[in-house]
């Protein structure tokens, strides 16, 4: 047998064999592969609770893989939508959404800053559980009418990523005449809340917001003062 008729046999033969099917059990399996590293992928990156139709990826930690979102999911933020009401939440429950964040209901009572990190860490509101305390950028973005500590165009350079009492506080950050109508807060508070930022060097302190002058301060984590979460 010459080669050309070694050859013709060879593709006859492979041309001939009947490629497997592919079950649906193992297209299923191979999706659920690929759909739990993206989303521990997205876990890992954003550290956020993102979605996909009406259900929440996770929850800061990706092996939290499938948590429902009460209310959908918001295209634009990729969080869960803002739930108003349900049957098994306390009644007392006001979230709020504000851009891209929801925030709690003020904390019934004041409380040391070590609490007030733990209450935001375990707080259950409107049916999430994702909640902590805001950064000092984060509380700052509620100020209102106050123009020196408005967290966008403000000149007090107290945020985040600038919590050294020498270097960050300045004037700007005495805030404005004291009001007591509440004008200073998106939310029509008048006391002074936690944010979870604690001052550079003195540790012991973090930073606050007194929202009846706007203004922006340090205070000792032995303190007692009001609480509102954000997600």
């Amino acid at each position: 047998m010459n080669k050309t008729i070694i050859t013709i046999f060879s593709v006859f033969m492979l041309l001939s064999c009947k490629m497997p099917d592919y079950t649906q059990e193992l297209y299923d399996a191979y999706n659920d592969a690929y759909d739990f590293l993206e989303r521990k992928n997205l876990c890992e990156q954003q550290g956020e609770a993102y979605c996909n139709g009406d259900v929440s990826y996770c929850v800061y930690n990706y092996e939290t893989l499938k948590e429902k979102c009460a209310s959908g999911c918001d295209d634009s933020t990729g969080k869960c939508k803002t739930k108003v009401s349900d049957s098994d939440d306390d009644s007392s429950d006001s979230c709020t959404a504000i851009g891209e964040n929801t925030w709690s209901s003020k904390a019934s009572s004041t409380m040391y800053w070590d609490d007030a990190v733990d209450y935001c860490d375990n707080l259950n509101e409107c049916g999430y559980s994702d909640w902590h305390l805001p950064t000092i950028s984060e509380l700052r973005a509620l100020i209102t009418s106050c123009d020196d500590t408005k967290i966008n165009g403000g000149s007090c350079n107290v945020a985040e990523n600038c919590r050294s009492y020498d270097d960050c506080r300045n004037d700007a950050c005495n805030g404005c005449d004291c009001d007591s109508s509440g004008g200073y807060s998106m939310f029509g508070d008048t006391e002074v809340f936690w944010s979870s930022s604690a001052r550079l060097v003195i540790t012991d302190n973090a930073w606050g917001v007194g929202f009846s002058c706007g203004n922006v301060s340090d205070y000792n984590k032995s303190s007692n003062l009001n609480v509102r979460c954000i997600r």
